[in-house]
C-alpha cells in the first residue's frame, strides 16, 4: 500500500487502490491501517469511522482495540 501511495503521487488514486485491495482481502489488518491513514490524510472522516469500527470488529486481541 505504501509503495502504491508513493508511486501514484495521487492520494485519491492510492485510496482507490487500497479500496480494491481491501475488497480482495477484507480481513487484512495492514490494509485497515493504511486505509485509516489515507482516510485521515484525505479528510474522509466518515470512512475513517467505518474503518475503525471494522478494524475493532475483526481484532481478536482485546488489548489492541482502540478505546472509544
Amino acid at each position: 500500500a505504501h509503495v502504491a501511495r508513493d508511486q501514484a503521487k495521487d492520494p485519491e488514486r492510492a485510496w482507490e487502490f487500497l479500496q480494491q485491495a481491501l475488497a480482495l482481502s477484507p480481513g487484512e489488518p495492514l490494509l485497515f491501517a493504511d486505509m485509516a491513514d489515507m482516510a485521515e490524510q484525505l479528510g474522509k472522516y466518515d470512512e475513517l469511522a467505518e474503518l475503525v469500527e471494522g478494524w475493532e470488529g475483526r481484532e481478536s486481541d482485546p488489548s489492541r482495540v482502540l478505546i472509544s
